[in-house]
Parts: structure tokens; C-alpha cells; sequence
């Protein structure tokens, strides 16, 4: 029922119909119309705004009526808070089902009339349908109210069914999470787009990401098969797709290098068979051993197979995206020219990370939760935007810590051998540098570096050591943030990544930076940048 642009005319003709539902006089209302009609912008908010005003001068009783109907929201389908309008409750009547004009505005108008008598804390799509349906039976509309009907499920049976094994209706569970789970304080800041809450409808079912590591097994294929096998098994506990580790180490140690274009092609093959709508995995390939490897393998070999790996992976359907982890500038010699631009580099000179789903972690990711910096930067001083954002990282951090404690109560997790403790949450920051700029509204870089230093060691502190703190690349937070922040008039720049690099902040925060040829990624090896890529 979200709320749809309407021409000029009707949004003032709507106006004024409702301040005469607030007991207006007729007198009133022309002089209110003749006020929105001089107006410059014709926005239906600012429009609503004025007429409060003029109303609260000429009529103030009418004016507390008036200002109830706004006060009215509704938390959406779309997980936005949108203004209530009765108008969206006939529009959906009209368009579901077979019921005359003139009963779905007295049912629009009925409801909106009990809404306001309940005072009701807010308002959800499904609750304003139960309450239409209620309408419809008392009208004797009882086969419309059928066909009107939401099907689902209740609470009670969906804690049943999460109990026992992980739930898949995204629906349902996004509603469960936000009825049941997630405090409304901590959702409606999801629903502003203040934060951004990933994988809403596995809030209480499912981690984030995980990764398997390819383990020696009697022969090439039978490791092969093992490997695919674990990564499906093992999907359905995820949000997001599984990640390969080390997927040509142990296959390297049970072939001979003239053997790595067939290991590769039954690899691929296994993969793309196996290969699901999940959000795409990664596939680690090392270039070098890491410690504590058991067995002996040719380094000639390793490197010939993973290659052969970034081949088939870019040709092939496997739903998986290559990346070579590396140890030393020099490795990127080692990599096939004209493919190299199709992977992705993990930087191990100094951390040995694993790749999740574009994102450099050890264990595993717990939960995913981004902010909006942008939002909180217009018009705050920068203490106050300082402020803002310390507080969204303390809700962030209370909602990881909700997320786990409600994964611990899966005994289907555990009993898979996912250890959750393990696991680690995840904050993507949104428009750090453009935050700064626009909360210092200042060009001086010593002091926008200075603001963005801060604004990292205060979320640090805030959050604790055991979170990955990351620029925001979720292709979802980022166009609900962007959609939000353009009705604020902010509008995002392309040059984050290049400018967070440019202000030594790799260390602080993790983000992917580019390379333009061999010798821009031997700098950005040097400069420790965690993932790097090449422009394509």
C-alpha cells in the first residue's frame, strides 16, 4: 500500500477533504486552498505542513485533528515508513477485488476512523488488511473479504517450525523477526534507512556466510566430489552463497601438473551442476602454502591448477567468483594476463584471511548491518555527527548480539557444526569521506582526515575488536540508502574508494581498491590494501 505521486489538484483537493473531516469550516478550507495553490513547491508533505499551519491560526481545534492524520505511518511491504493514506486502502480494494467505489471508500474512511481511535503504537499493511476484512464481514461482504484475505502464517507456528530446521518463506519470517524478534526501536531505524538490517527474514534462522575448506581426500574426484558436497549441504544455513577455501591446495598434492586442466574441468563441472540463485560464493585459490599444511605439495603445480581454476571458473556456470590469495607482490606474475582482471586479490602478506563473499574474515560471518553516514552528517555539526553515529553503532552492536543469542537457540546449527561463537558481525560504513565534507562544510583534507579518523576509532570502541568494519559495497543497503538520501538532497560520490586510499585509512577500515595495470597493484600490495582488483 505504498504511496504513489499524484497530480497537483488531487493532492490539494485531498487536503482539503481532510481538514474538512476535521470539523474545518468551509471558510477555512478556501482560505487553505488559496494558500497551497500560491505555493512555489507543490510537495504533498510541505503542502500538508502549511495548511496545518494556516489551520492552527484559524481553527486550532481543527487543527489537533487535522495534525492526528498525520501523525498516522505505516511500516510498509517495502520496509519503508510511508505516510498513512486511506486512499491506498481503496486503491488496493478496487484493484483485488470486485467491489464497488462507493463501499471502498466508506470501508477507507471506516478504517481510518478506527485507526485513529485506537491509538495505535503503528501500523503494519497486514494489520490495516485485518481491519478492511473486519469491515467487509460486518458489511455482509463475506466472498470479498475471502478473495481480500492475506494468507500466512501465526507466530506460535512459525517458532515452531524455526525450532526444528531452518524456514525458507522469506515473507513470513521477515514479518515473525519484526513482530517477534527485532524491538520496534531498533527496526524502525531499518525502516528510516538510518541503518540497514541484511537478510532480514533469517534475522533468527540463519548466519551470514561461511566458507568450506577443500580437505584431501582417497583421489582427485572423490575430493573433488566431498568438497561440493559439504558446500550444498551446508547452504541452507546461510544467507548468503558458501565460499571455497583453498579449493587447488589439496587437489594440487594429488595430481601432477599435466592432470590440472582435467582436475579443473571436474571441479567446474561439479560446481555448475550443484550451482543455485544464492548470491555468488568465492573460490579461494592460494599462490602459496600457508603454515601448517600436512602434506607435501609441488608449488608449479599449485599455481598451474589455480589458474587453470580461474579459467574454467570465468567460462564456466558455477555461480562462484575466483580469488587468488596472495603473499607477495611478486605472486601477480604468476597469474594469467588476460584473466587477471576477472579475479580478485586477497593481500596475505600479513593476515592469512579467507574470502566471504567479497569480504575478508576468518571464521565466518555472523551478521551483516550497515549505516548511513550521509543521513547523519545533514545539517549536524560534526560533535553531533560523531554522536549520531556512535549511537548507530551501539544499536548495530545490539542487534548482532540479538542475532547470536537468537542463532544459539538453533540446535540444527549446532548439530551441523556451525559453531556460532566463532563468527564474526560485520559494519559497512556508507559515505564516510562525503559525511565528513558535509558535516565539516569544509575543503581542508587535514581536518577531513582528522573527522573520518574519529568517526572509525569511535565506532571501533563502540563496537569492540571482534567486528570487520568495512565500506559499504551490499547492492541493496546502498540503493535504499541512496533512494533516502536523494530526498534529502544528498546525492553520493563515485570516488570513496580512491579517496580512502589516498588518506592512508586502509588500516582502519576495509574496502577493495583498484588497479589500473602490474605496477598500480605492486603499490597497493605495498600499501597493505586488504582486496584488490583491476578495472576492468
Amino acid at each position: 500500500m505504498a504511496q504513489e505521486q499524484e497530480p497537483i489538484e488531487e493532492a490539494i483537493e485531498k487536503i482539503a477533504k481532510e481538514c474538512e473531516e476535521a470539523n474545518a469550516s468551509k471558510w477555512c478550507i478556501v482560505r487553505i486552498i488559496k494558500e497551497l495553490n500560491s505555493m512555489e513547491t507543490k510537495e504533498p508533505e510541505k503542502m500538508r505542513l502549511r495548511a496545518l499551519e494556516v489551520l492552527r491560526e484559524l481553527d486550532p481545534k481543527a487543527a489537533n485533528i487535522f495534525a492526528s492524520f498525520q501523525r498516522m505511518t505505516v511500516r510498509n511491504s517495502n520496509l519503508e515508513i510511508t505516510a498513512f493514506d486511506r486512499g491506498n486502502i481503496i486503491k488496493s480494494l478496487l484493484k483485488e477485488t470486485k467491489i464497488t467505489r462507493g463501499v471502498s471508500e466508506k470501508i477507507g474512511k471506516e478504517v481510518e476512523e478506527k485507526i485513529n481511535g485506537l491509538q495505535i503504537s503503528y501500523l503494519t499493511t497486514a494489520l490495516i488488511r485485518e481491519l478492511v476484512n473486519v469491515k467487509l464481514l460486518e458489511y455482509g461482504h463475506e466472498t470479498i473479504r475471502n478473495e481480500y484475505a492475506r494468507v500466512g502464517l501465526p507466530v506460535f507456528e512459525v517458532e515452531q517450525k524455526i525450532s526444528r530446521q531452518p524456514y525458507s518463506n522469506r515473507a513470513i519470517l521477515t514479518e515473525y523477526n519484526l513482530l517477534k524478534v527485532i524491538p520496534k526501536e531498533l527496526s524502525d531505524l531499518h525502516f528510516s534507512s538510518d541503518i540497514f538490517i541484511a537478510n532480514i527474514g533469517d534475522f533468527s534462522t540463519k548466519p551470514s556466510a561461511f566458507t568450506v575448506k577443500a580437505e584431501k581426500r582417497a583421489g582427485m574426484k572423490k575430493t573433488i566430489f566431498e568438497c561440493v558436497k559439504q558446500k550444498n549441504k551446508l547452504q541452507k544455513f546461510f544467507s548468503w552463497g558458501i565460499n571455497i577455501a583453498e579449493a587447488n591446495i589439496a587437489i594440487a598434492s594429488l595430481i601432477e601438473k599435466s592432470q590440472a586442466e582435467e582436475a579443473a574441468d571436474f571441479f567446474a563441472g561439479a560446481l555448475a551442476c550443484a550451482s543455485t540463485k544464492k548470491p555468488l560464493g568465492n573460490i579461494g585459490l592460494n599462490l602459496f602454502v600457508p603454515e601448517n599444511t600436512e602434506f607435501e605439495l609441488d608449488n608449479e603445480t599449485l599455481v598451474v591448477l589455480a589458474n587453470k581454476f580461474l579459467e574454467k571458473t570465468v567460462a564456466g556456470n558455477s555461480g562462484m567468483k575466483p580469488v587468488f590469495l596472495v603473499d607477495t607482490k611478486y605472486k601477480i606474475g604468476l597469474v594469467n594476463k588476460k584473466l587477471c582482471k576477472k579475479a580478485g586479490f586477497l593481500n596475505c602478506k600479513k593476515n592469512y584471511f579467507q574470502a566471504f563473499n567479497g569480504i575478508p574474515a576468518k571464521n565466518g560471518i555472523l551478521s551483516f548491518i550497515a549505516l548511513n553516514l550521509l543521513k547523519q552528517a545533514v545539517p549536524n555539526s560534526p560533535e553531533e555527527f560523531l554522536e549520531k553515529t556512535v549511537f548507530l553503532a551501539e544499536k548495530a552492536k545490539q542487534l548482532a548480539e540479538l542475532k547470536k543469542s537468537e542463532l544459539a537457540k538453533r540446535a540444527y546449527l549446532k548439530n551441523a557444526g556451525i559453531e556460532i561463537e566463532k563468527m564474526q558481525p560485520v559494519l559497512g560504513l556508507h559515505s564516510l569521506l562525503q559525511a565528513c565534507r558535509h558535516s565539516l562544510q569544509s575543503s581542508s583534507r587535514k581536518k577531513n582526515i582528522d573527522l573520518c579518523c574519529k568517526t572509525i576509532e569511535k565506532t571501533r570502541k563502540a563496537l569492540g575488536e571482534e567486528w570487520i568494519i568495512a565500506e559499504l559495497e551490499n547492492p541493496t543497503a546502498i540503493k535504499r540508502f541512496e533512494a533516502q538520501n536523494r530526498k534529502l538532497k544528498l546525492e553520493t560520490k563515485s570516488d570513496e574508494q580512491k579517496m580512502l586510499l589516498k588518506l592512508g585509512l586502509q588500516k582502519s577500515i576495509f574496502f577493495r581498491a583498484f588497479a589500473k595495470n602490474k605496477s598500480g597493484f605492486n603499490r597497493l600490495m605495498d600499501e597493505n590494501v586488504s582486496w584488490i582488483g583491476f578495472k576492468p
